[in-house]
């Protein structure tokens, strides 16, 4: 029996190894669904496979219209999180979901570069018209966009707003990547499909490959109580 519970520990350590977590929050993992307060159902569907990839696919599209489309913060994210009852079922804290928050960041950046160059390359050349801006933050932010599409061009800082700055900005522009490539007119049509004159592929579908997030609670450490003296020593 000793030696069974000894290779259990030491499958458990291996399987926490390669998840990255310590074996403490696996083995609460292991132990979870029977505390979890929720009905049967809710809790059997979100451990099944169609209930992870649904909650994978929610927590995404979270960060992404409060964080992204919307003025809101990852904090939002996780009240959320809480009020819906769903951080029963995934790491709902700060630390967790600004990691969440990073990750879709840098997806999306990769999303353009990627898009853009594949697109570019079988684009026909054409002439177009840049409309410059000019925003102070108090940084000055150079912006360019094509009108006719609405494709941004450029939306980046400067050290200065002179003809050489602007020249420079453009070339290393980094695209405006939501606006271009999920934002839609009434035609259901985006900036970079009218720019670009093909249908691209689509972001959100791209973020869901390649974004990962916290599958469950970790298991919380309680600090132990000082306990203060009742008289104080002067």
């Amino acid at each position: 029996m000793a030696k069974h519970k000894s290779a259990f520990k030491d499958n458990q350590r291996e399987i926490a190894k390669q998840l990255g977590i310590p074996r403490s929050t696996l083995q609460h993992w292991m132990d979870r669904k029977d505390s979890i307060d929720a009905e049967p159902e809710v809790k059997a569907f979100f451990e099944s496979p169609t209930g992870t990839a649904f909650l994978h696919r929610l927590v995404v599209a979270a960060q992404f219209v409060i964080t992204l489309l919307g003025p809101g913060s990852v904090r939002l994210v996780c009240e959320f999180l809480e009020l819906s009852g769903l951080s029963k079922f995934i790491a709902a804290s700060y630390g967790s979901q600004q990691k969440v928050s990073v990750a879709i960041e840098q997806a999306i950046v990769d999303f353009g570069n990627k898009e853009t160059n594949r697109m570019a390359k079988d684009m026909e050349p054409k002439d177009i018209t840049a409309c410059l801006d000019e925003t102070f933050h108090p940084e000055t932010c150079l912006v360019s966009i094509e009108p006719e599409s609405n494709y941004i061009l450029l939306e980046t800082y400067a050290d200065g707003r002179k003809g050489s700055d602007w020249m420079k900005a453009m070339e290393d522009a980094l695209k405006a990547v939501v606006h271009n490539y999920f934002i839609k007119r009434r035609d259901e049509t985006t900036p970079a499909e009218r720019f670009f004159g093909a249908k691209p592929n689509d972001l959100f579908s791209f973020l869901l490959d390649k974004v990962d997030i916290p599958r469950r609670p970790a298991k919380k450490r309680f600090k132990p109580e000082v306990k203060k003296p009742l008289i104080a020593v002067g």
